[in-house]
């Protein structure tokens, strides 16, 4: 099942309505919402081009902890290798 809060924290954090992020993989306003509620779950190439567009793994995309724990110490760990070459 697809992670909704995930889908839905990204779409606030980039200020798309519901219909702009829909547009922007090619679905309705409301295929959408019924991702961002858990109702309904994208086909496997629709769930790719959610990955490219958003940046998260599809195994975040699909609530995998384990994956989503091993991308957190990812980023911290780039991040902060950025801030000590700053």
């Amino acid at each position: 099942m697809i992670d909704g809060k995930l889908l839905k924290d990204w779409r606030r954090e980039k200020k798309l309505s519901q219909a702009a992020a829909a547009e922007l993989i090619g679905v309705s306003q409301r295929f959408w919402q019924s991702m961002e509620s858990g109702e309904r779950n994208p086909s496997t190439s629709r769930l790719a081009v959610i990955s490219q567009l958003t940046g998260y793994s599809t195994d975040e995309l699909l609530g995998n902890p384990l994956a989503s724990r091993k991308v957190a110490r990812q980023r911290s760990r780039e991040s902060g290798a950025v801030s000590a070459a700053v």
